[in-house]
Formats: C-alpha cells, sequence, structure tokens
C-alpha cells in the first residue's frame, strides 16, 4: 500500500487491506440474503473467509497507477533540514531586528516616518491603535480619542472639526497626514508608501504589529484625567487589549514569520524542481508533504525555544529570539494537513472505484 499513500495511516504491513480486499470478494460474490450478521470487522473477516480465499490487495491492484510519491528517509531529512534553516534564520532577524529598523531608517529621507498617524496614541504598546490595516475602513476612532501630534497631545475632534461623539476610520487619519487633495493620485501614492515603509519597520521590532481583524475587537475607553490640557480623552487600554492578549501568546506578526516562510518556500520549492524526474508520481504532492515536515520541524524548535528559554512576556519583556507562535505558519500548516487529507480522500476513493471496476467486475450491490 505504500504506493498509494495509504501505509504508514494504517500500519507496517497489508494486513487492513488484504483483509478489505478479501471481504469485498466476499461481498461480490454472496448475496445479501445469504450473509451472516456479524458484530465485529474481524468477525466479518472471519465469515468471509469461509467462502473466498485471503485476497492480496498489492497483487489485486498491481496494474493500478500510483497515487502518491512516498517520501524517503533521504528526502525527509532535507526537508527536515530546511525546516532547522527557517528556525535559524527567524531567530537571526529577530535577534537583529533593531539594527535592521535602524538600518531602513538610514535610507530614508530625513524625518520621513516620524510624526506619523500610526504612533500618535503613544505609548510603550501604542500598537493597540493603528497597526491593523484590514481595521483602516472601520470609522472607529471616536473624536475624543487623545492623540500626540508633533509631541503635543490633542483630539481627533480638535484636528479634524469633528464632534466628540462622532468618529473617523484609519484612512481618513492616515490621508490627513499625508493626503493631497490637489492631486489625489499623488496622495494615495503617499498613503500607501508611508504606510508600506512604517509596517516593514515595525514588523522588525520585539513587539511585532497585532493579527489581521484582531483590532476590530478592540474598545476605545473613557479616561477621566486630565492629561496635556485636554479632559475627557478616550483610548485604547492596552492592559485591557486583545493585543496584549496576542503578545502573551506570541501570535503577534512579525518579520521572522515571513523570513521562516520564505525560507521553506524557496528551498522546497528548489528541491521540488531537482526532483521533478525522478518523482514518476505526485510532485505537487511531495512537495506538500515536504512542506509538511519542513513546517512541523520550525514550528517544533519555535515551542521548544518558548519552553525552554523561561521568557514569558510581560509589559517589560519579550520574547527569545525565534521562541514566539508564528501564526503565519500555523495557518500554512492547517491548510496543507486539510489538502492532503483531502488528496487522500480522493485517492482513496478512485482506487475503490477502479478496483470494483476492474478487479470485482462483478461487485455492484453497492455494500461496503
Amino acid at each position: 500500500m505504500a504506493k498509494f499513500g495509504f501505509k504508514n495511516l494504517f500500519g507496517k504491513s497489508d494486513d487492513f487491506f488484504d483483509k478489505e480486499a478479501t471481504i469485498k470478494e466476499y461481498f461480490a460474490l454472496v448475496p445479501p440474503s445469504e450473509r451472516r450478521k456479524c458484530e465485529t470487522y474481524d468477525e466479518l473477516y472471519d465469515e468471509a473467509l469461509k467462502f473466498v480465499s485471503k485476497q492480496s490487495f498489492k497483487e489485486n491492484t498491481a496494474n493500478q497507477t500510483n497515487y502518491f510519491h512516498e517520501i524517503s528517509a533521504e528526502e525527509g531529512a532535507i526537508a527536515v533540514a530546511i525546516g532547522i534553516l527557517a528556525y535559524f534564520v527567524a531567530y537571526e532577524v529577530d535577534k537583529n531586528g533593531s539594527d535592521i529598523e535602524e538600518a531602513i531608517d538610514k535610507h530614508l529621507p530625513k524625518n520621513y516616518d516620524t510624526n506619523n498617524p500610526y504612533d500618535i496614541q503613544g505609548g510603550g504598546r501604542h500598537r493597540v491603535f493603528g497597526h491593523d490595516i484590514f481595521a483602516f475602513g472601520l470609522k472607529k476612532i471616536p473624536g475624543a480619542t487623545k492623540i500626540n501630534v508633533n509631541g503635543e497631545l490633542m483630539r481627533v475632534t480638535d484636528l479634524f472639526g469633528i464632534g466628540e461623539s462622532d468618529c473617523i476610520s484609519m484612512w481618513d487619519l492616515i490621508w490627513g497626514f499625508y493626503g493631497n487633495l490637489d492631486s489625489p493620485l499623488k496622495g494615495v501614492f503617499s498613503c500607501l508608501s508611508h504606510t508600506i515603509v512604517h509596517f516593514a519597520k515595525d514588523l522588525f521590532t520585539p513587539d511585532g504589529i497585532p493579527l489581521p481583524f484582531t483590532s476590530i475587537f478592540e474598545k476605545y475607553e473613557l479616561q477621566n484625567v486630565f492629561e496635556g490640557g485636554i479632559k475627557n480623552q478616550i483610548l485604547v487600554k492596552y492592559k485591557d487589549s486583545v493585543y496584549k492578549k496576542e503578545r502573551k501568546l506570541g501570535l503577534e506578526l512579525k518579520a521572522s514569520d515571513f523570513a521562516s516562510m520564505v525560507v521553506i518556500e524557496a528551498l522546497i520549492g528548489m528541491y521540488g524542481g531537482y526532483k521533478k524526474k525522478r518523482i514518476d508520481t505526485d510532485l505537487v504532492g511531495f512537495k506538500k508533504d515536504a512542506k509538511l515536515i519542513a513546517m512541523g520541524t520550525c514550528l517544533a524548535l519555535q515551542m521548544a525555544t518558548i519552553l525552554t528559554s523561561g521568557q514569558f512576556v510581560t509589559e517589560q519583556q519579550s520574547h527569545a529570539p525565534a521562541g514566539k507562535v508564528n501564526a503565519l505558519m500555523c495557518g500554512a500548516f492547517m491548510k496543507l494537513t486539510v489538502q492532503e487529507m483531502w488528496d487522500i480522500y480522493k485517492a482513496r476513493h478512485s482506487i475503490n472505484k477502479t478496483y470494483k471496476s476492474g478487479y470485482m467486475r462483478g461487485y455492484n450491490n453497492g455494500t461496503e
């Protein structure tokens, strides 16, 4: 059964499939009315042997096409090595993230990313605000929200001339900083370029950015304080935020997540190209299997780093390099797993259908 890709699912021998073939032979030859009711699978198999000889599924399907490529020990070892390499790339990106962020700043025009609309709430955990592009279009920011503009505390209502209870979106705020009414096209380009640059830098920092869509659940709360000449301030509190919960679990997005994914995708793609002429069955399936092994290895090492580093995220402390849950890779891993199970289901159905119409041409009673 190795040729069909099921060997590891059902054990080391072909006993299960031989039993299935024997039972199907029994069903094909003995009408339902003449079959004895059996309580267990093994009892059904023993009953079948009274009417037919033991069947060899391997021999009966010898002429069928292979459906999957069984990964060899060498191929598995290479996939594991790629996963280990991806982990170390993530480690280095996390370890040197601040230096990379500074390097990006050095290549930008002076003050290009200062006084930006993303960091205007201020505070050490300011990314509870303005750092989820999938929430940018929601008019959720109240007019009484406190923001920091050129070092001066203001409210949105004072900056945009709206009521305290009125709301604007993050896109409105970005356009207010970088938009150009005289040339809308230039304004759009300016807004997009500043957004891309700012998020690229933030991905390299220890705090990363929130998972997509999660900022939708952040709550703007009224603060009865007087600070910087402003009363009745509204802001998102970090201590009660969804983002804080993400960081405690290591779920925030970071550049290391993307870097490790790129390494696996690129190297498995190259390895698949090398193996193309050596795999006579399912090359796409081979790449999926290799990716699952590589991703599983990388994720396991990252989880091990969390457990062994002794570092737990608090308001003052960040993860050890690469010691986080790679949410991007977890999503890709789950997607590939579902695809693999679906491919196996389709192959099993196809094998069964071919087996019935070929070797078991007399099987037509629909019982399995």
